[in-house]
């Protein structure tokens, strides 16, 4: 077996908005797409990332029976683009340049807007979806399990939270700077999941007294509405019952717009919500030239992007948004040398890691071969040596045990050593021959799993 980590992805870097959206896995695909990709050859481990900005798929696969055409014409299938395009559009990464992608991921180091915080939670959230449809094993389980880790840490050691923006804050940043206060600015949030939640948050804080939450579930509206409410009161009028936020049903949206000042969009449909037609339905009820700020942080997007003709609307969608923000500063470069300043430490632990796995399968050989010659051994001296008590076999299984593991060490580390080689093709050569030095007997198709021996 050769087994390798393998990436499919595209992400904000290397794919715009109106191609990225396609690739987007909607959350009752997920289960879908782990079904058929783990029935592909060669595939043993798979977890998959979906966001906003990226969506990628990472494989731990035996070479020798795994297709890279097979998920090709998959993705080409599910995304609609020919395999020509989906190569054009994607990129592919493999074993440890896959593992220091992400790292970079997860820290918030690749992300649209440098440092936000909220990758670090999706991560987790792929990793545990993997884990509910029984997608991943040890390898790729271990990969995201250290860099969520060194992320968290990373979290706590610098200031990153502080200097880095979301998607979600970032809409809030582009409001501030059109505007020179918010309090008496009419905002429309469609949606009401986790980034629209965010942007609330960031509203009540301000003191904003008119928005809008607009959802196709009148129920969800009403939920998060009264939450923001309760928060806002308690943050400015903690003594008086003030309303600032309400909610809408979806087909109030020509009305609530016709109003306001502001639309934030954080959505999923099967189609645009917000089209030029529909801005013809809020102009003849607006009735005046007021202009209309519109911030899409939906992928797909759900603003259409024909309706940047339409006069008095300003559209920007998630890379737009992104590109507003995307300035730097002293303290934030200072804590993103940091960070790769210990990135770098924490690769090349995770590359001697992956390298000895390579031993596992002989490993796992030394073990059960020495747990069977002491069994047999125990076994010979009970018939041999009948009238020793048990608290002397037990004296004899312990110290059998202390002599094995001892003449163990030296074949276990020459192989751990073998295997942390960095060029493959010497790797399973030496791998080969320590084997047959020290009588070992692996099957090529023997499966790599943990082992007591690899610790």
């Amino acid at each position: 077996m050769i087994l390798k980590i393998l990436l499919y992805g595209v992400s904000h870097k290397s794919t715009p908005i109106q191609i990225r959206e396609k690739y987007v896995i909607p959350q009752d695909l997920i289960a879908t797409q782990y079904q058929d990709i783990t029935q592909f050859d060669g595939v043993t481990e798979v977890v998959i990332l979906s966001t906003c900005n990226r969506t990628e798929y990472y494989l731990y696969v035996d070479e020798t029976t795994f297709m890279h055409g097979e998920m090709l014409r998959y993705i080409a299938e599910y995304t609609g683009f020919d395999v020509s395009e989906v190569i054009s559009t994607s990129y592919g990464k493999s074993n440890n340049d896959v593992g220091e992608h992400l790292f970079h991921v997860t820290t918030g180091l690749d992300s649209l807007m440098i440092g936000e915080t909220q990758i670090l939670g999706q991560v987790k959230k792929a990793l545990a979806e993997s884990q509910k449809h029984h997608a991943v094993g040890p390898i790729l389980s271990s990969l995201f399990n250290k860099a969520i880790a060194f992320a968290k840490r990373m979290h706590t050691t610098t200031k990153i939270d502080q200097v880095s923006f979301s998607p979600s804050t970032a809409a809030v940043k582009i409001m501030n700077a059109e505007f020179e206060d918010l309090v008496d600015k009419r905002i429309v949030l469609v949606g009401a999941g986790e980034m629209i939640q965010i942007v609330a948050n960031q509203l009540a804080k301000q003191k904003v007294e008119q928005v809008s939450i607009v959802n196709r579930t009148l129920a969800h509206a009403e939920k998060v509405s009264d939450e923001m409410n309760e928060y806002t009161s308690s943050l400015h009028h903690p003594d008086k019952l003030r309303r600032y936020f309400s909610p809408f049903e979806l087909k109030s949206l020509p009305v609530i717009l016709a109003k306001a000042d502001v639309a934030v969009v954080a959505a999923s449909a099967d189609g645009y919500l917000i089209t030029p037609e529909l801005l013809e339905k809020v102009a003849e009820i607006r009735k005046t030239e007021k202009s209309l700020l519109l911030l899409d942080l939906s992928v797909p997007r759900m603003i259409d992007p024909k309706s940047i003709l339409f006069e008095g609307c300003t559209i920007l969608d998630m890379d737009q948004i992104s590109a507003q923000n995307g300035k730097t500063n002293e303290v934030r470069e200072e804590v993103i040398k940091t960070i790769k300043e210990e990135l770098e430490e924490e690769l090349e632990k995770f590359s001697f890691w992956y390298r000895e796995r390579k031993a596992v399968p002989y490993l796992n050989e030394i073990r059960s071969r020495n747990t069977l010659l002491k069994d047999r051994t125990l076994k010979s001296i009970q018939q041999k040596l009948p009238e020793l008590s048990t608290h002397e076999y037990e004296v004899i299984d312990k110290h059998m045990a202390s002599i094995i593991n001892h003449l163990s060490r030296s074949p276990i580390q020459a192989m751990k050593e073998a295997a942390k080689m960095e060029k493959s093709e010497n790797k399973q050569d030496y791998l080969d021959i320590y084997g047959k030095f020290f009588g070992l007997k692996i099957s090529k198709e023997q499966p790599e799993k943990e082992s007591e021996a690899d610790e």
